[in-house]
């Protein structure tokens, strides 16, 4: 009995481990993502070291019948794909039965010049594929996600779009349900451009666009929670886009916030609002905001964020410090009186709340801090 046992014992680690997904290491065990997309299993995972990845075997990927999931060992700040002015990954399920599938997570992709038309694209869908991502950066593509699919789905989730031409565009006639939230979209020609399909589009930040979103061909729309920032237009669709409603978004400084045949913003309705929204950095290299923000939940009437933002900054905190004092104060008249460094950030500063910094603001400055007088408001 006891050989028996012993037996089994050794023969434990040569059997496989039917239903564990390995673990395909790049570079150390694959010099490639194509290698190792290759050597996968169903539903594997390919790590990716830090580092910065370009040429053949980090672009023109193609996922057919195999669930993969793509990620970064230490994020997107410290793992870069260049492709080269080519596509990064088609993804397929040809059969239908869910095995075309990919999530990608952690990692920054580089296109090209963003103007060859239909070349500079990272990701592309054929039949019934799916992705879903998180955490990931496009910069410089011409479409960054294209699905003219039939049943195709996917989901991002808190992912930056920098300078794109299109950053997503989902269509075909059957195109399956897409949930865009918590993302940054920032200096692109258009968007989202959503065609004949469902979609959650919800905690996004539209801004410097043109537009922020362009919806064509549905009445399925879930669009609530946006911040659509300093675009040409905020939203606009097509006239098959019959009856959107929003909800808890804020337009801010946009040439127009809707046009085409949207049916307005919708302003002063479903907690839909037209406010500053007190970027501690307005143009948002951080997406942090003045704790009297009204993208906060405290700050508005729907009690949610209005985009993906957070606390990042003190009103009368001019120095930065994170705390109000009186290196504030003097931080004040120097930049008022002397010449001095301007106040970080510069919104900080209008502590009476007129969207001015002047003499007022100083008054008011000395009046709460050495008198009791009312809180800054910024």
């Amino acid at each position: 009995m006891r050989i028996g046992i012993s037996i089994l014992v050794i023969m434990l680690p040569l059997l496989p481990l039917s239903g564990f997904s390995a673990v395909l290491n790049v570079p150390g065990s694959y010099a490639t993502i194509s290698d190792a997309v290759l050597a996968a299993g169903q539903c594997d995972t390919i790590l990716i070291d830090s580092g910065s990845y370009a040429g053949s075997g980090f672009n023109n990927i193609t996922l057919n019948e195999k669930c993969l999931s793509i990620i970064s060992a230490y994020g997107s700040e410290k793992t870069f794909i260049d492709v080269e002015n080519e596509q990064f990954l088609f993804v397929s399920d040809s059969s239908g039965l869910g095995n075309g599938d990919v999530y990608l997570e952690g990692i920054s992709f580089f296109g090209g010049d963003s103007t060859w038309y239909f070349q500079e694209i990272g990701i592309e869908y054929g039949m019934n594929g799916s992705i879903s991502m998180k955490k990931c950066s496009f910069a410089r593509f011409f479409y960054t996600i294209q699905d003219f699919s039939i049943g195709g789905t996917g989901s991002i989730d808190s992912c930056f779009f920098l300078s794109n031409s299109i950053s997503v565009v989902v269509g075909g006639n059957n195109a399956g349900v897409w949930s865009l939230t918590n993302n940054l979209f920032n200096k692109a020609t258009a968007d989202f451009e959503h065609l004949q399909s469902n979609a959650v589009i919800s905690g996004n930040i539209f801004a410097y666009n043109v537009p922020g979103i362009f919806l064509v061909g549905s009445n399925n729309f879930d669009v609530r929670n946006n911040l659509y920032y300093n675009n040409g237009v905020g939203i606009g669709d097509s006239w098959f886009t019959n009856g959107l409603i929003m909800y808890c978004q804020n337009f801010y400084g946009n040439d127009k916030n809707t046009d085409y045949f949207t049916p307005g913003d919708q302003i002063g309705t479903n907690g839909n609002i037209s406010i500053n929204p007190k970027f501690c950095d307005t143009m948002l290299s951080t997406t942090s905001v003045l704790s009297t923000s009204p993208l906060l939940p405290e700050n508005n009437e729907c009690g949610v964020n209005i985009g993906n933002v957070s606390m990042g900054c003190i009103c009368a905190d001019l120095d930065g410090s994170n705390e109000i004092n009186i290196g504030d104060l003097t931080s004040f008249v120097n930049y008022l009186f002397k010449g001095g460094a301007d106040p970080t950030p510069l919104i900080a500063a209008d502590i009476d709340g007129t969207n001015e910094v002047n003499i007022a603001d100083l008054t008011a400055f000395v009046n709460y801090f050495f008198k009791g007088g009312p809180a800054p408001k910024c």
